[in-house]
């Protein structure tokens, strides 16, 4: 099976954007280039991604990335504290979890997902 190995995130204020996953999701970056900057974590098997500067302003992402949580409602309050605009908010899957989206400072549209069987 094919594995997801780097997701960017276009944006127009990227030290914005930072901020935003980091206060949210404790996300850490560095400079890779004039540009770009790139995610910073302590997990082996994490998925890298991007916070890429724009010049030009764009009409947001098609793509919709999945973030896993262990909390959705208090992830939730982090996204809403930060500036972040909760899209759909937590609904059960049942017999997989509970799904929420929102959109963070460049109005990319993310899924957050807690794992739980028992969610109904």
């Amino acid at each position: 099976m094919y594995q997801l190995t780097q997701i960017q995130i276009p944006s127009n204020m990227p030290i914005n954007a930072m901020a935003f996953y980091n206060q949210v999701f404790g996300w850490t970056f560095q400079l890779i280039g004039k540009t770009t900057f790139l995610s910073v974590t302590d997990q082996e098997d994490a998925t890298p991604f991007q916070v890429v500067h724009l010049d030009d302003e764009g009409d947001g992402d098609p793509t919709i990335g999945s973030i896993e949580v262990k909390d959705v409602d208090s992830i939730v309050e982090r996204i809403e504290l930060e500036g972040g605009e909760i899209v759909i908010p937590k609904t059960a899957v049942p017999g997989i979890g509970w799904l929420a989206y929102f959109k963070g400072p460049d109005q990319h549209i993310f899924s957050l997902m807690q794992p739980d069987a028992a969610a109904a």
